[in-house]
């Protein structure tokens, strides 16, 4: 999927693929690959390129009819000017990591989670927290997909998390 980011005046891109293989009915194993990056023909007049890539897997297991754990580990990479050629200025990408992980359970009418993420302090992953990028295809424009199963993943947050919903209309 390729789409254009707005506002911006450079020409932007986001590829993305994505992959789930079924281990077994109760087990999932995913990856995922995120790409942004700016035409270099187009940025060539200013200059400068942005380049984001984001590589994760996760995993999904059920544990029997107590529960469910998660859990994704997601690397990103990113280049502030990809056309500074000079080696004297040149900075190499950013390289850094984040994963969270989460357990989840019901208790009759109460659903109960648990998580604990950690995300580093030079993780970047423009692609999952801009809000303002639309798909180029129509089609793809109405879907609800995400570019990335990570979500939005803030530098620097790491902590636990938990939830616990009360359905009383069941």
């Amino acid at each position: 999927v390729a789409g254009r980011g707005a506002p911006t005046t450079k020409q932007r891109y986001i590829f993305g693929i994505q992959g789930t293989n079924y281990l077994s009915p109760d087990t999932t194993f995913g990856f995922a690959y995120t790409k942004l990056f700016d035409a270099y023909s187009f940025a060539a007049s200013s200059g400068q390129a942005e380049d984001n890539s984001l590589a994760g897997i996760s995993l999904n297991k059920r544990l029997g009819r107590f529960g469910e754990f998660s859990g994704e580990l997601v690397q990103s990479a990113y280049d502030d000017n990809v056309l500074n050629y000079d080696p004297a200025s040149r900075v190499p990408a950013l390289r850094d990591y984040a994963a969270t992980t989460e357990l989840k359970t019901q208790l009759g009418p109460v659903d109960l989670s648990l998580g604990y993420t950690k995300t580093g302090p030079y993780f970047r992953a423009i692609p999952v927290q801009a809000e303002d990028y639309t798909l180029e295809n129509p089609a793809l424009a109405a879907s609800n997909w995400r570019l990335s199963p990570f979500g939005a993943a803030t530098a620097n947050r790491q902590g636990w998390q938990g939830e616990a919903t009360v359905n009383l209309l069941s």
